[in-house]
């Protein structure tokens, strides 16, 4: 279960309230808490999302672990929990909820939780749709830097995993000192892709952001092969230069060059994946969950990770709801 784990919100699929998933009841598990139930979730994001090496970015509250001893099924799972927080797989905080939905802010992936949120709408009004309070300073595509120099949570020059930092009264702190954090110049911002042949992730692919990049059976230097990637009977199809991808200012497009056509389609319906749609030969945007199937078979298909820039361009086009809308908290 461990390898489903990471610390790098940059590589995740899902945000997962941890708290809120080992004391659901309904998910299966006897008992009051039980680390068993996160397993199951597993299952279902490895089905959701297709990809069966689906990452998950963990966020608790510090009473799951320190105040429930006695609530847990299997005292072990006290034990896993705690090497888990102390590794980093787990944010462990106070209250996980504002980090949630923080996170959830700033980068655009969704949430697990059968929490609605009801006692933070005041506080984060965008969770209502509105777009106005939405665009809050950009803090993941900054480097940051802590003035304890001991302290290395937010340094992005020792491994791509570096926290992304709380945000207090519109400033970056560090989680760890209380301390406001040094802007330490640009991030450069990714984007991730997934192959899928026959159903299954066979490679993984990461974009910078100013780039263009042409992906195909054989598309030349600087290119994605796929020519040892797919299976023979699936290259009938796949142009040499089958599709050309472009990132800029943190949006992702994408322009069709096959001879006989790619398929387009958004997976980030709640209602599951949308119809296949000809692609044609217009350059037209890529979004997170969007999937285009080159031919039978092959997929390529962009991470549910959105950039900043599309998701302010995604509440700027969404109508506000009433204050006091008392529906189910929507994560996007």
């Amino acid at each position: 279960m461990e390898d489903h784990l990471t610390t790098d919100f940059g590589a995740a699929c899902f945000l997962v309230d941890l708290s809120n998933v080992v004391r659901n009841r309904t998910l299966g598990e006897p008992g009051l808490r039980s680390l068993r139930r996160l397993r199951l979730l597993v299952d279902a994001a490895k089905r959701l999302a297709r990809d069966p090496d689906v990452k998950l970015y963990l966020v608790a509250d510090a009473s799951l672990r320190l105040g429930g001893r006695r609530e847990f099924t299997d005292p072990a799972d006290i034990r896993l929990l705690g090497r888990w927080v102390d590794r980093g797989l787990v944010e462990e905080l106070p209250d996980a909820d504002d980090r949630l939905l923080e996170l959830c802010a700033y980068t655009g992936i969704p949430v697990i939780t059968g929490d609605r949120f009801r006692g933070h709408r005041e506080s984060h009004p965008w969770i209502q749709g509105n777009a106005d309070d939405f665009l809050e300073p950009d803090v993941v595509n900054r480097n940051w830097r802590c003035a304890e120099r001991r302290c290395t949570l937010y340094d992005t020059h020792k491994g791509s995993a570096a926290l992304l930092p709380r945000v207090i009264g519109g400033v970056p702190h560090c989680q760890s000192h209380g301390t406001p954090l040094a802007d330490d110049g640009p991030r450069t911002a990714t984007v991730q892709l997934k192959l899928l042949v026959e159903g299954d992730v066979k490679a993984r692919f990461t974009l910078e952001d100013g780039t263009t990049v042409k992906v195909g059976r054989a598309p030349g230097e600087g290119g994605i092969s796929l020519h040892d990637l797919v299976p023979e009977h699936r290259t009938a199809g796949l142009s040499r230069a089958h599709v050309e991808l472009r990132v800029t200012g943190g949006v992702v497009h994408v322009r069709d060059h096959s001879t006989y056509g790619t398929r387009w389609r958004s997976t980030a319906g709640k209602s599951g994946p949308g119809p296949w749609r000809k692609l044609g030969t217009a350059e037209r945007q890529y979004h997170g969950g969007d999937e285009l199937r080159l031919v039978e078979g092959v997929i390529l298909a962009r991470s549910g990770r959105r950039f900043p820039t599309e998701l302010a361009q995604q509440w700027q086009r969404r109508r506000p709801l009433p204050p006091d809308t008392a529906g189910e908290t929507r994560m996007y």
